[in-house]
């Protein structure tokens, strides 16, 4: 069946393109001289220019961390895009390949099928001839010795009648009489041999007959009974491929399915992260503004700055922040209480502050925490 389809396709192998990788997009765009990062630092230099936080550390990691995390939303999209077309293009290819075996398979079982029922007409008009003509030899020659036999019987009875008339005639004596009862007697043991034999013959050709005519139909149903298993041997291989054609596309599909489910969740994973840090970010901000604010005051001396500054970290850290804690981040992660400069204490445990990255002296960097 497979010589006679000609060669089969085999399914082609699915390559990922370096591009459909989310990892080597964003490393692409964070590379440290790319124009994306370069851009991103230059215009978080200019904001914090603008508040008089140019040297900052809180400044720089700001911008880059916006930076990075609008960085990963392009990534995820520009590798979604290469993956499409990789998928596309290993779709486009498995279905000419599965196509191609549909069509020389389904061509060999036609041009096969074709071939079996013509060889069974021919055989079947060759069988049907050759019976007609050997019925009609046999049913001739059996006329012919029947003619013949009936003539030579009737004119052995003439020729009898005759010579017995003619020696009733003559007068013959006893011995001719012997001798003409010999001859008949002879002439009929003859003629009943003749018949015995003719009638042997004719039956051995007749058992002779119908034994090649028993062969020759138990051939033919053998031919038959094998063109049907050939054809049906055939087309149980086509439906085995077939079967295994749309196993193999299915497989492919809920592969391509899950690894799609599975970057789609990574995407909103890493944009719940994002905002949970940009929420970070822009409470800090608040914070650091109205800061800003009181220290520029003109119209506070050093100490009146100090006690509202004060007042509004202790407000800042009893009611605003334990809200937006209990919501969005990890309340470990900020500060235990503010402080002043007269009363430095050692690293918070498990924050990663110091005794001067609190809210009372203002110099937390990043926003102090998040998840």
């Amino acid at each position: 069946m497979r010589t006679a389809a000609g060669p089969m396709r085999d399914a082609p192998a699915f390559k990922l393109s370096d591009g459909a990788l989310v990892s080597n997009q964003l490393a692409k765009l964070l590379a440290s001289d790319s124009p994306y990062i370069t851009r991103a630092r230059a215009k978080a230099a200019e904001y914090s220019n603008s508040r008089g936080l140019l040297n900052s550390t809180m400044g720089a990691e700001a911008g880059e961390a916006a930076a990075i995390d609008a960085g990963g939303q392009i990534a995820a999209g520009d590798a979604n895009a290469v993956l499409q077309g990789d998928l596309a293009q290993y779709g486009a290819t498995s279905d000419f390949a599965r196509d191609d075996n549909n069509f020389g398979r389904e061509g060999a079982l036609m041009a096969m099928q074709a071939g079996y029922d013509t060889a069974a007409r021919r055989e079947g008009f060759s069988f049907e001839s050759g019976e007609a003509a050997a019925d009609r030899g046999f049913k001739t020659s059996e006329r012919l010795g029947s003619q013949a036999f009936t003539s030579s019987e009737n004119l052995l009875d003439r020729t009898n009648r005759l010579d017995l008339q003619n020696l009733q005639e003559a007068g013959a004596d006893r011995r001719q009489g012997a001798q003409f009862d010999f001859q008949r007697g002879e002439g009929a043991l003859d003629r009943a041999f003749s018949r015995s034999e003719r009638e042997a013959g004719q039956t051995f050709t007749s058992g002779e007959n119908r034994a090649n005519r028993e062969f020759q139909s138990g051939e033919n149903a053998a031919d038959r009974t094998f063109r049907t298993g050939e054809r049906v041997a055939g087309q149980e291989f086509a439906a085995g491929q077939n079967a295994a054609d749309r196993e193999f596309r299915t497989g492919e599909r809920q592969a391509g399915q899950t690894f799609e489910a599975g970057e789609r969740q990574a995407d909103r994973d890493a944009r719940e992260a994002s905002d949970l840090r940009n929420r970070d970010t822009e409470l800090f901000r608040t914070y650091m503004d109205a800061r800003y604010r009181l220290e520029t005051d003109p119209n506070l001396d050093q100490a009146g700055k100090d006690r509202a500054i004060d007042e509004m970290s202790n407000w800042f850290y009893n009611e605003a922040l334990p809200a937006f804690a209990a919501g969005f981040t990890t309340p470990g992660a900020w500060p235990r209480m503010p402080r002043t400069p007269s009363a430095p204490a050692a690293n918070d445990a498990g924050t990663g502050l110091t005794a001067t990255n609190d809210l009372r002296d203002g110099t937390i960097a990043g926003g102090g925490g998040g998840p």
